[in-house]
């Protein structure tokens, strides 16, 4: 399956600060980790729990919610402890990472949902900047992010100022 993705990635897209060879897609890394959720029958019940608590939850009536369900599960899991999917993935691996891919893969934990402007789109990089829904107004400074998805960050431009 992961050759499936290899193969229709877009040529040439950079992530960068990847601090090995094993980091520098991880647009795979992402897909890998979804893949195992999915074969893993014990997260993938929790991921199918999780995805309907948050449709009745209150969130419910906002667009593409399924999809925010799965990102949160997969950085985050279902709160329980001991329960990070993205741990459960890396102890798994029968080629573990490096310490210093392990611990940036790591870091894929602080990734937290919110509501954000897209101020630029440059390569695989997405500046965003929070945005307040009740205010509408952004908050804040710019960051930027690394686009997990397979076709990288170029989908995000026609979101730029929005």
């Amino acid at each position: 399956m992961m050759e499936t993705f290899r193969e229709s990635s877009p040529p040439n897209l950079e992530f960068p600060g990847a601090v090995s060879p094993e980091t520098e897609r991880p647009d795979f890394l992402k897909a890998e980790l979804g893949t195992f959720i999915n074969l893993d029958s014990v997260l993938h019940k929790r991921l199918k729990r999780y995805e309907s608590d948050m449709k009745r939850g209150l969130p419910h009536y906002l667009p593409g919610m399924d999809h925010v369900a799965m990102e949160e599960f997969l950085y985050h899991g279902d709160g329980k402890p001991g329960t990070n999917p993205i741990d459960a993935w890396m102890m798994s691996r029968k080629q573990p990472f490096s310490a210093a891919a392990a611990a940036q893969i790591s870091q894929w934990k602080s990734a937290a949902p919110g509501f954000f402007q897209i101020t630029d789109v440059t390569d695989s990089l997405v500046s965003l900047r929070r945005w307040d829904v009740f205010g509408g107004l952004p908050m804040g400074e710019s960051f930027s992010a690394i686009s997990l998805s397979i076709n990288g960050a170029a989908q995000y431009r026609k979101y730029v100022g929005h």
